[in-house]
């Protein structure tokens, strides 16, 4: 008969999962062995923000508010809060609750508080907010060690070595020491490109995941099959094992969480995305403008590079909006337009045909965020 876990080993092994990226497991297991409205304030906080990390925003909402009426000076809460309200939208309630989390918080967790409250002067705007803000860089939380059984030992004298094998075993120990740096160093040579990343290697689907979500949601509008979604999700590691900077992970990782993915894929899949990096000006893969006008959702984030013209630029006191103007395949063809930022480095560019690399954010709006000119 399988003896069943303890409440502590429970909150010990969820605490481990949500430090290693696992918060479709740590969902499934608070579901499974704990009530949530009982439980402890740990552990109403992992499985909340495990919720805002998959995207689970207005249950966490639930229970962190409820989690508040009993502690509402507590900082992390309070952040979480602040971060919910910018997913929805909502500036003033987020600055306040942010505000009175700076207020309640001490050390490390203050600074990154700050860090947190400094955006909303760097992007004014609530919905290029929500764009930037990422949770694994918003929510903070902090775990304590896990406690670990201790095995034992038993009690035994080492029996006594001589100075003559001792210097024998250091001979050996430095030759061996000196064999490994050389192969390493030979290693360290080679291309590494198509290796696959150890720590990507490593966010894998177990045989026993659930990959189709039971349930329809309404905003999933790709339905794919068991097969499909191994296959994207597997080709995401692969792009990114050969290149963090890849375009086209970027948009399948969005293709499988506007999906029927399961939770557990989905945390993956936002595991995944903390690899990325920016693209240089060789985008591996692009959409075109009729792609992304047609289905926004699944293009935000992704990088594209367009040639067209700047128009109607308005300066703003930190950067400049503006109207770029799409074209087609020659000047004379122009595909559609779309409403476009930029850092202040566009003044010499307005009215002029040029090509530029930019990131699509989609909130109310369709925006191409300019990240450089790269010439006509």
């Amino acid at each position: 008969m399988k003896k069943s876990k303890t409440t502590e080993e429970i909150i010990n092994e969820i605490i481990t999962l949500y430090s290693q990226g696992e918060f479709g497991k740590v969902i499934n297991i608070v579901d499974e062995n704990l009530e949530v409205d009982n439980s402890d304030l740990l552990t109403k906080k992992i499985y909340s923000f495990s919720l805002l990390r998959t995207g689970n925003i207005f249950e966490a909402e639930y229970i962190i508010d409820k989690a508040l009426e009993g502690n509402p000076e507590d900082s992390e809460l309070l952040n979480a809060m602040g971060y919910i309200q910018i997913m929805k939208g909502n500036k003033t309630p987020a600055l306040n609750y942010l505000l009175d989390a700076d207020y309640y918080s001490q050390g490390e967790t203050k600074e990154r508080i700050k860090s947190n409250l400094k955006l909303f002067s760097e992007y004014p705007d609530i919905n290029t907010l929500k764009s930037i803000v990422k949770p694994k860089d918003f929510l903070i939380l902090s775990l304590p060690k896990v406690k670990k059984k201790l095995l034992k030992m038993p009690n035994f004298k080492l029996p006594t070595i001589s100075s003559k094998i001792m210097a024998i075993l250091g001979v050996i120990a430095l030759t061996f020491g000196v064999i490994y740096l050389v192969l390493s160093n030979l290693l360290n040579k080679t291309n590494t490109k198509d290796i696959v990343s150890e720590n990507i290697s490593r966010i894998e689907l177990e045989s026993a995941t659930k990959l189709v979500e039971p349930k329809p949601i309404l905003t999933n509008d790709i339905r794919l099959s068991e097969k499909e979604i191994s296959s994207i999700f597997n080709e995401i590691r692969i792009l990114l094992s050969k290149d963090r900077s890849s375009n086209k992970a970027r948009f399948l990782a969005n293709y499988l969480l506007n999906s029927n993915a399961s939770t557990e894929v989905k945390s993956k899949v936002e595991v995944l995305k903390t690899f990325m990096e920016e693209p240089d000006i060789n985008l591996d893969w692009q959409p075109i403008y009729e792609e992304v006008s047609s289905k926004p959702t699944i293009y935000d984030g992704v990088y594209v590079s367009w040639r067209g013209k700047v128009v109607n630029a308005v300066k703003q006191p930190n950067y400049t909006e503006f109207t770029f103007l799409i074209y087609g395949d020659n000047e004379s063809i122009v595909k559609g337009f779309i409403k476009g930022v930029a850092k202040e480095f566009l003044d010499g560019y307005i009215g002029q045909n040029i090509r530029v690399i930019g990131k699509i954010t989609v909130s109310k709006d369709i925006v191409l965020e300019v990240k450089r000119v790269v010439g006509n």
